[in-house]
């Protein structure tokens, strides 16, 4: 309703996604590749001290891959943030991809699925 109101455009479908079965499922898969082109703080849910992450190309788990796409404190605000999170979403895809994950993903799929089916 914010968003119709704010853009005058109505939205028809969106996702929502509980953040545990986020972090659940970039545990599952392995971790993601991430890139972050500038120095970015972040701060995971729970009892992990914030860090520091320098530009550079990073394998992170779900916890971090989270603190990442929902981090606002960067010289772009919100329009890096709606960057990061399409690239996590594209390093999901690019890791479930993967040849080699295959295999897993397969013997992993009544489980990924139950996951998905109750967080997404």
């Amino acid at each position: 309703k914010t968003v119709e109101q704010f853009l005058g455009v109505p939205v028809q479908y969106y996702g929502l996604v509980d953040f545990r079965t986020f972090e659940r499922l970039i545990d599952e898969i392995g971790g993601i590749k991430i890139r972050p082109t500038e120095r970015i703080k972040l701060d995971p849910v729970g009892p992990v001290e914030p860090f520091w992450l320098d530009p550079g190309t990073y394998v992170v788990d779900g916890p971090t891959a989270l603190s990442y796409a929902r981090n606002r404190k960067t010289e772009g605000g919100d329009t890096d943030r709606s960057n990061r999170q399409q690239e996590v979403i594209l390093a999901v895809r690019e890791r479930i991809l993967q040849l080699d994950q295959m295999p897993s993903l397969i013997a992993k799929a009544p489980r990924l699925y139950a996951e998905i089916q109750s967080g997404i």
